[in-house]
C-alpha cells in the first residue's frame, strides 16, 4: 500500500523524498519486489542510496525475496560505485576456500576472492556414517571430546540441518549423555504440534479415559465438531462422572447435540477402530494407520503449503523413532508386561519433561541453516548432506532452486569460525522405511586439499567420492567411544545395585555384562522397562552404589 499511495500521490512521494535524503539498506539480497519498488521511489530524485548485501547469501526466495534485485542494481544505477568487501573475520581459509569453491559453481553471483589475515587452521572433517543413527553418534561423541578434553563449552558448538524434522535423532542422542541443548528458532521434536497430536490419538488409545489428549484432537484435523456441541458433551461428563469419550457416546444415543451427532459418532467409531488396530500391528503400522485413518496426513498434504510439508516431514521422522525404538527394544520386549506402545509413550513422555536443559546457558546450539544466517560458532556440524536433503528434494527441480540451496550451503559452512564437520548417512529412516542415501553433489565440489575423510574405528577410513582419500583423525583425537569423566572403578557394579539414569530414572541392575571401559548394563527401570546401558556413557557412575554384593541406593 505504501508503493501504491507513493505512485498515485506525487506530492506525498515529494514529501518522503525531501524527508529522507540519503538512504542506507542493508542485506539487500533479501529484499523482494515491492521493497524494491519502495526503494526506487523514494532514491529517485536525489539518487544518494547505498546497499549492502551479499548475493551468495540470498537464501529467501520462498518468502518472495528476488537475488535480481542486487545482482542488476548496477544496471538500475549507471554511477554506482562497487566495494568489495572481501576480507573475513571469521573463519579459517580452509572453510573460506571450501565454501568460496562450492558457491563458484553459481551462474547469478558476482564474483570475489575472500581472504583472511587467521594463519593455518584445520581442513573440513568428512564423516559418512552407515545410518542416521551412526551420523548423530559421530557427532554427539565428538562433541562429548572436545568439551572434556580440550575444554570447549558446547554453547560454542553448533549442529545445522536442512531440515527442522533433522532434529529429533541428534536430540535423543544429546538426551543420552546428559548434554544440554536448545533449538534455535524452532521447537524440540517432541513439542512440534504435530506431534503433540499424533500422540495424543495414541494416549486415547491406551488410556481412554485420557481427557486431555480428546480434548487435544477431537478436531484435528477439522471434523466439524463446533464448542457448543462439546461444550454439552464436556457438561455431560461433568454431571455423569464419566469420561468425554464415554459421554460422547452417550450423547449420540440421547440425540443431545443435534445435527453434530453423526459426526461425533463418526469419532468414537474412529476410536473403537484404531483400538482395534491396535492388536497384532507393530508400532510403527499402527502410526501410520492412525496417520491415514485419521485424515491427519490427507489434511496435511491437500494444504499443500510449505508450513504443510515441514510438518509431513516431522510425522515421517516419527515413523522413523517408532521404527529405531522398536530396533533398540526388541530384546527387552519378550516377557514385558507392558504393550510396546505402552512403552514408547513413557519414553516420549520422560523426553519431552526434560525441560531442565532450559535453564542451563552453556547449551549446543541445534537450528537449521536458515535460522543460523548472522551467527557464528567456533565448531559447526553441518549434518544430512546427502542429494534430496541437502540440496533439498522440493528446490532441485529447476537450476534457480538449486542454485539456492547451494548458496544455503555457503552460508552454512561459513557459520564455523574453527572447525567444520560435514556429515552424510548412507542409509536413512523414511516413513519407517530404509531409504538408501547418495551423497550431497556439493560434497563434489570442495576442492581436496581443504578436506579429510574420517573413518570409523571399526571399518576405518571411509570415502566421499569413492577416492581413496583419507586422512588421521583430528587434533582433538575424536574417537567413537568417548568415556565419562565419572567412569566406574576397577570394582564394577553388583546386580541388585540401584541406579539413577539422567532419562530413564530410577531402575535396579539385572546384569552385568564384561568389565572396566567396556561394562554393560541390563537395568530394569520403573518407568522405561529394561535397558541396557554401557556404564561410562550413561552418567551412572557418581551415581552408582557400589559394593562387594551388598545391595546400593544410588544418588
Amino acid at each position: 500500500m505504501t508503493a501504491e499511495l507513493f505512485r498515485r500521490h506525487p506530492r506525498v512521494l515529494q514529501y518522503y523524498q525531501q524527508k529522507w535524503t540519503y538512504i542506507l539498506v542493508d542485506e539487500y539480497q533479501d529484499t523482494n519486489g515491492v521493497q524494491y519498488g519502495i526503494v526506487s521511489q523514494l532514491a529517485a530524485a536525489h539518487r544518494n542510496l547505498c546497499v549492502v548485501g551479499d548475493p551468495d547469501q540470498s537464501i529467501y526466495a520462498w518468502r518472495g525475496a528476488d537475488i535480481r534485485n542486487i545482482l542488476d542494481f548496477e544496471n538500475d544505477y549507471a554511477d554506482t560505485r562497487v566495494i568489495k568487501l572481501e576480507q573475513n573475520y571469521r573463519s579459517t581459509q580452509p572453510i573460506l576456500a571450501a565454501a568460496s569453491a562450492v558457491i563458484a559453481n553459481n551462474r547469478d553471483r558476482k564474483d570475489k576472492r575472500l581472504f583472511t589475515d587467521r594463519e593455518g587452521g584445520t581442513p573440513i572433517r568428512f564423516f559418512e556414517a552407515e545410518d542416521d543413527r551412526e551420523e548423530a553418534q559421530f557427532v554427539v561423541r565428538n562433541m562429548l571430546t572436545a568439551n572434556r578434553q580440550n575444554h570447549i563449552p558446547y554453547g560454542h558448538q553448533a549442529i545445522l540441518y536442512r531440515t527442522n524434522a533433522q532434529s529429533r535423532g541428534f536430540e535423543e542422542e544429546l538426551m543420552k549423555y546428559d548434554i544440554p541443548y536448545t533449538i534455535v528458532g524452532g521447537q524440540r521434536f517432541y513439542d512440534r504440534a504435530e506431534i503433540k497430536d499424533v500422540m495424543a490419538y495414541l494416549r486415547l488409545l491406551v488410556n481412554p479415559k485420557d481427557d486431555a489428549a480428546l480434548r487435544r484432537i477431537v478436531n484435528k484435523p477439522t471434523r466439524g465438531i463446533g464448542k457448543t456441541s462439546f461444550d454439552k458433551v464436556e457438561d455431560l461428563a461433568a454431571r455423569e462422572g464419566i469420561s468425554l469419550l464415554e459421554a460422547m457416546k452417550m450423547a449420540c444415543g440421547l440425540q443431545l447435540v443435534g445435527r453434530s451427532t453423526a459426526k461425533l459418532a463418526d469419532f468414537v467409531a474412529l476410536h473403537a477402530s484404531l483400538v482395534h488396530l491396535r492388536e497384532g500391528h507393530a508400532l510403527e503400522d499402527l502410526i501410520a494407520e492412525v496417520l491415514a485413518k485419521t485424515g491427519y496426513l490427507r489434511a496435511l498434504e491437500q494444504e499443500d503449503t510449505p508450513e504443510s510439508e515441514a510438518r509431513l516431514d516431522n510425522l515421517r521422522e516419527l515413523l522413523s523413532s517408532a521404527r529405531d525404538f522398536h530396533s533398540a527394544n526388541e530384546d527387552e520386549l519378550e516377557g514385558e508386561e507392558r504393550t510396546e506402545l505402552e512403552l514408547y509413550l513413557d519414553q516420549v513422555a520422560l523426553i519431552s519433561d526434560l525441560d531442565g536443559y532450559e535453564d542451563r546457558a552453556d547449551r549446543v546450539s541445534l537450528m537449521t541453516v536458515h535460522s543460523a544466517k548472522g551467527l557464528e560458532f567456533p565448531i559447526v556440524f553441518l549434518v544430512g548432506m546427502e542429494e534430496r536433503i541437502f540440496p533439498h528434494a522440493s528446490s532441485s527441480r529447476d537450476e534457480g532452486g538449486l542454485e539456492e540451496e547451494r548458496r544455503l550451503c555457503y552460508v552454512a559452512m561459513t557459520r564455523a569460525m574453527e572447525h567444520l564437520f560435514l556429515s552424510c548417512a548412507s542409509q536413512r529412516m523414511q516413513w519407517g522405511e530404509r531409504s538408501y542415501q547418495s551423497p550431497s553433489r556439493f560434497l563434489q565440489e570442495i576442492p581436496d586439499e581443504w578436506i579429510q575423510t574420517l573413518g570409523s574405528a571399526a571399518r576405518g577410513p571411509r570415502t566421499r567420492t569413492g577416492s581413496p582419500r583419507s586422512g588421521s583423525q583430528f587434533d582433538y583425537s575424536y574417537a567413537q567411544d568417548v568415556p565419562a569423566d565419572d567412569s566406574p572403578g576397577e570394582g564394577g557394579v553388583a546386580v541388585g545395585t540401584l541406579v539413577r539414569h539422567p532419562i530413564f530414572g530410577r531402575g535396579q541392575v539385572l546384569a552385568v555384562i564384561g568389565t572396566d571401559l567396556n561394562q554393560k548394563l541390563r537395568i530394569k527401570f520403573e518407568r522405561a522397562g529394561v535397558k541396557t546401558v554401557m556404564v561410562r556413557f550413561a552418567n551412572l557412575g557418581a551415581r552408582l552404589a557400589r559394593s562387594s554384593g551388598r545391595r546400593g541406593t544410588a544418588r
